[in-house]
């Protein structure tokens, strides 16, 4: 991450080029490095959304990018940003011209694939993070979501300063019902994030869930706020789905960005 944002760069390089005496430069570089400083405090919030593939971690991403919409279409925020890793690992199944890294399966017109080499699920979370701090600074909050059998290593490739202060959403939901989303959505879908995925996959490479992993390790191990890490259970109904979800969203989330800003957004949550 840059140390200057592009706007500080700019003034330094006009102070250097002016003629003012030495202890004007020296008050407006104090000025340019703190507004630097609180800037770079403003930069994104990351949240997390992990699960099974079907969990509801693409329907929860939509869901929040409304609400954060609707909490700040009268304030002066940056926008939110989206990132799925099956982005990136559709990019790369496109370039496996030899299917040496990835084979199709599943109804044509979805381009579904299954992964052959899992290495390149490593690169998808590289690529993933790299873009994620290239977009920072335009953006308020972050989504990043992605699907593994364990977490531990997943989370490693971010490290602990990229993680620890953002915020964690695990959804958790039967492999069974997975399966049946997974089919509904590759035949009706609504969005590029509705894709297929074989029961070969979702029955041999997810069949572990690794919710405990977020509620007995992952907090000390990164020194993580409690606070920023929910278990969501998504195999009730859209409303109890909801609930969840808008309650993080602005209990945890809404009040730290809304720290930043001279209105409160909470009260702008329908």
């Amino acid at each position: 991450m840059p140390i200057f944002t592009p706007f500080c760069a700019g003034i330094f390089s006009n102070i250097f080029a002016s003629n003012l005496d030495f202890d004007m430069v020296v008050r407006l570089l104090v000025v340019v490095i703190l507004f630097n400083m609180e800037y770079r405090a403003l930069a994104s919030k990351f949240l997390f959304l992990s699960g099974r593939p079907g969990s509801g971690k693409s329907t929860a991403a939509r869901y929040i990018e409304v609400l954060f919409n609707d909490s700040i279409q009268r304030h002066q925020m940056l926008p939110i940003e989206k990132l799925n890793d099956y982005t990136f690992l559709r990019e790369m199944y496109l370039a496996d011209k030899e299917h040496k890294q990835f084979k199709p399966v599943g109804p044509q017109e979805n381009e579904g694939f299954d992964v052959i080499d899992f290495n390149v699920l490593n690169v998808a979370l590289e690529s993933m993070k790299q873009q994620a701090l290239l977009l920072q600074e335009q953006h308020s909050l972050i989504l990043i979501e992605f699907a593994r059998c364990t977490y531990r290593d997943a989370f490693s490739i971010f490290g602990k300063d990229f993680l620890h202060s953002a915020y964690f959403l695990f959804f958790k939901a039967d492999i069974e019902i997975c399966e049946m989303r997974i089919k509904e959505r590759a035949f009706y879908p609504a969005s590029l994030d509705d894709h297929f995925l074989s029961d070969d996959i979702l029955f041999r490479y997810y069949r572990h869930d690794d919710s405990g992993y977020f509620i007995n390790g992952f907090v000390q191990e990164y020194g993580i706020d409690p606070q920023h890490v929910a278990i969501i259970d998504t195999m009730g109904s859209w409303k109890d789905f909801a609930g969840q979800v808008k309650r993080f969203f602005a209990q945890v989330v809404v009040p730290e960005i809304d720290s930043h800003t001279s209105k409160p957004l909470v009260s702008a949550i329908p």
